[in-house]
């Protein structure tokens, strides 16, 4: 294992693939879970190099969710809290997206939205105070299935 680290080959892959990273357009098309795995996968390496491809990755997916419609943003937070992602800088930009769209959500979409902030740790009133009032828009379309959850 120590040998594969100090591989020069390794170095150079993981710089590529920093650079590549950093293009949004480049992994657009990943899925959220995919790329949380990634992510993960990146930081289990114990390369330097790879430590920063991760960073990399949640700094570029961290500057593009405001672009993402609320679904898509959805599997993001739904991933990255699955996963144990916690960097406390995706968190407060995800939170302010959620807070502050008045992008049409399912009750599906409110109840994840809900249990992943939970997940992450991240405590910002207004962002559950959004959530609230977006799940009790929502009232009469909630499921039984759906309330625990949001009480949680």
């Amino acid at each position: 294992h120590d040998d594969t680290l100090s591989d020069p080959r390794l170095e150079a892959y993981l710089v590529r693939a920093q650079a590549a990273a950093q293009v949004f357009e480049n992994w657009a098309k990943i899925t959220a879970k995919d790329m949380a795995l990634s992510i993960v996968a990146a930081r289990e390496v114990g390369h330097a190099a790879a430590e920063e491809l991760s960073e990399i990755l949640v700094a570029t997916i961290t500057q593009q969710i405001r672009k993402l419609d609320m679904r898509r943003v959805s599997f993001f937070i739904t991933a990255f809290a699955k996963h144990g992602i916690l960097d406390k800088a995706f968190w407060k930009v995800a939170a302010d997206v959620v807070a502050q769209s008045n992008e049409p959500i399912s009750p599906q979409l409110v109840v994840s939205f809900f249990d992943a902030f939970r997940k992450s740790g991240l405590k910002r009133q207004e962002l559950y105070r959004a959530l609230t009032r977006r799940a009790l828009g929502e009232i009469d379309s909630l499921a039984p299935a759906h309330v625990p959850p949001i009480l949680a």
